[in-house]
């Protein structure tokens, strides 16, 4: 992905390309190999823009293309909190010219003062002679996306050298094709070509772009006296044009294309016209070796980058001596390594899978005894029109008269909305009935008593065209009806500068009705919704968002959220909660396979709703209820209560700033928690009627709402 368009998208991604403006038209190559490209324009303005968004968005690691001046102020400010490295397009020849020696120069002073960990070089020989002296140097291949051959007339020879290059043979090049007799196809002739050209006699045909002119030609020269941009190379074979190189490492000492395709002298130019010869006559066999080298230069593409990230992976748990701090430490990184190898082998072969969808979205309705709420529902998503998407009814077992007013729909809409009827099995079941017959590449979920507005949908579309992985709402809470309260998806509230965190932390981000996701994030890792449980979604949504990769944020209440005394968010809790942060712990250690602080994210996802939804339920219980709860509390998250509770710098920054009184409470209380106290200790509070009720909006934003 591009990012120069789409900037106003929520990043959550680990690795960034940076490239300067002047680099556009390569961006599709840096593209291919890392996924997102960042162009840069270099300037003040732009720099400051660019530092902002890394730090918005929490990127990990930056790459930095070649050297601008600007970058001195990006690895001022980027270098303590990202892991910065850049990649190098000049060789080892562009060392004679002045202004490439400074940026060489400037480059390892960077590197040196420990601003960038690392360097990546696509030339061979300038990796060599930067080996020597270097640890962090790795030689890259750079693929390029694959083309198909096209079907045009093709005649003459292209010339894809730069003229203006003294580094590149290009009059060479012209003379050979004068001898050859050919036709000679060019871009951007400038007067100097223009008047050898006349001079000896050659026809010369123009094209506007590189493309074209490869597509109408027989055959393609590139001798240069040192290695240039190989991409080019790449383009005429995969058309099926025949490419003749120069001094170039693209191949190995005994591959078959060395000899077919390369010669042994830039300047001999009888050579060149053997070369143009001895290829017209063995096309077919030129191309056949090429289809097998293509395959291999592929693997070692993806091996070369892929050993270029997992070795900067590898610095950040390493002290100053390259060595792991501990054996504990070391262990760790071991597991990540190896989890984030195979979900990286997952996601390239879901990838090559090239999953199709009959639509484009899934509108997904769990219906249960709403007879009076359900049409208002289907109606507000009837009011989005369009043929990529269908309406999913899943009945769960509905004794009322839901099924009569489904069915009118049905009838009325039989190529728009589908229904699926079952026994009583409970919501999560319902959301996975959804998710299992979903038709549509994403899937949205709306609840049966709420209503969605059409422009959610609207809004949201052109995202899902760019393949983004989630949309995302406000909601609008609504107790009746001159009670309506927007509740923001991102909060801005919370003290972070990355908005991706604004959302993971947020407290409505579990819910699954504010949200259109891509199928794929949960058939990519074999994820479902928890089943027989209520808080159904917090067991699912906070690992999918740990998955996506961008998040298109639409900063509107769309989803109206009716609050029901008896829905399901009003009824009592019981031991739901626990049972639900131990399945979401589980799912955590499983599935979140990238690097995190997991002590910030016990803290902010598990910390308020233990005390809202566990600790506050004590309380009202009689004594033997409240111990068989706080035996069942014991049993099944006192793991997680001690990573809350013991030494979390997150959670004790949340109580640092709630006022003294209730502070002292909680810290007292929490130690009778970790000490297995908690029965007795509660029982003197509630005798006494001193204990303390915590609320969500208290924990997260020192507000207190309590009275």
């Amino acid at each position: 992905m591009i990012i120069n368009e789409n900037k106003d998208l929520i990043y959550h991604i680990d690795c960034l390309v940076c490239i300067p403006k002047e680099y556009e038209h390569h961006a599709y190559i840096y593209e291919h190999n890392f996924k997102y490209v960042y162009i840069l324009e270099t300037n003040y303005k732009e720099t400051i823009n660019f530092i902002d968004f890394i730090r918005k968005n929490d990127v990990k690691e930056i790459i930095l293309i070649d050297y601008r001046l600007e970058y001195e102020m990006i690895t001022d400010r980027l270098a303590d909190t990202t892991k910065i490295s850049t990649i190098l397009t000049f060789d080892l020849a562009s060392l004679t010219n002045e202004y490439c020696i400074t940026v060489h120069d400037a480059i390892l002073n960077l590197y040196h003062s420990k601003k960038l960990c690392k360097i990546g070089v696509l030339d061979k020989n300038l990796y060599l002679l930067l080996k020597t002296q270097f640890e962090e140097v790795y030689l890259l291949y750079l693929d390029v996306p694959q083309t198909t051959k096209e079907g045009t007339k093709q005649e003459g020879i292209a010339i894809l050298s730069d003229s203006g290059d003294a580094k590149h043979s290009y009059y060479n090049s012209l003379s050979a094709i004068r001898l050859l007799g050919k036709k000679v196809n060019v871009i951007n002739q400038i007067d100097l070509v223009k008047g050898f050209n006349k001079e000896f006699g050659l026809e010369a045909k123009e094209f506007q772009t590189m493309k074209e002119m490869i597509a109408a030609s027989e055959i393609a020269l590139y001798i240069n006296f040192c290695n240039s941009d190989n991409s080019v190379f790449f383009m005429c074979m995969d058309r099926g044009v025949p490419c003749i190189v120069g001094n170039n490492t693209l191949f190995e000492k005994d591959m078959p294309l060395k000899e077919m395709l390369q010669v042994k002298s830039d300047d001999n130019i009888d050579e060149i016209v053997e070369k143009v010869e001895e290829v017209s006559k063995n096309k077919a066999e030129i191309l056949k070796q090429y289809e097998e080298y293509r395959k291999q230069y592929t693997k070692k593409s993806k091996e070369s980058i892929e050993n270029f990230l997992r070795n900067l992976e590898k610095q950040e748990i390493k002290n100053k001596d390259g060595n792991f701090v501990n054996q504990e430490m070391k262990q760790e990184h071991e597991i990540f390594a190896s989890q984030d190898m195979k979900q990286k082998i997952e996601n390239f072969a879901n990838q090559e899978k090239k999953q199709e969808y009959e639509k484009m979205l899934t509108i997904g309705i769990p219906v249960y005894n709403v007879e009076n709420y359900v049409a208002k529902c289907i109606d507000s998503v009837l009011s989005f029109k369009h043929k990529d998407i269908e309406i999913l009814i899943v009945n769960d077992g509905s004794t009322d008269g839901s099924e009569e007013v489904c069915m009118q729909y049905v009838k009325k809409y039989p190529d728009l909305v589908r229904y699926i009827k079952q026994e009583n099995h409970g919501l999560g079941n319902v959301r996975n009935v959804i998710l299992k017959n979903a038709k549509g590449k994403y899937i949205a979920s709306i609840d049966s008593d709420d209503v969605i507005n059409k422009n959610f949908f609207e809004e949201a579309w052109e995202a899902l065209e760019k393949n983004v992985d989630m949309v995302i709402c406000d909601w609008l809470s609504i107790f009746s009806k001159e009670e309506k309260f927007p509740t923001p998806a991102l909060d801005n509230t919370l003290q972070f500068e990355s908005n991706y965190k604004k959302i993971l932390y947020s407290t409505i981000m579990p819910s699954a009705c504010n949200k259109i996701v891509k199928k794929e994030l949960y058939e990519a890792i074999g994820l479902s919704f928890v089943e027989g449980l209520k808080f159904e979604d917090l067991g699912t949504n906070p690992v999918i968002l740990s998955q996506l990769e961008t998040i298109k944020y639409i900063e509107k209440p769309y989803y109206e959220y009716t609050i029901r005394q008896n829905s399901i968010m009003r009824t009592k809790v019981e031991y739901n909660m626990i049972d639900v942060l131990k399945i979401l712990e589980e799912r955590m250690n499983k599935y979140i396979t990238k690097p995190y602080d997991k002590k910030e994210f016990m803290a902010y996802i598990f910390f308020w709703r233990v005390e809202e939804s566990i600790l506050n339920q004590l309380y009202s219980l009689d004594t033997e209820a409240r111990k068989n709860m706080i035996d069942y509390m014991y049993a099944n998250i006192f793991p997680i209560l001690e990573q809350l509770y013991q030494d979390n710098e997150y959670v004790q920054a949340m109580i640092t700033r709630i006022d003294e009184e209730t502070k002292n409470y909680i810290l007292e209380r929490n130690k009778a928690i970790l000490d297995k106290t908690l029965e007795k200790y509660l029982e003197e509070k509630i005798k006494t009627n001193t204990y303390k009720i915590l609320t969500p909006a208290l924990i997260l934003y020192n507000y207190d709402n309590r009275k």
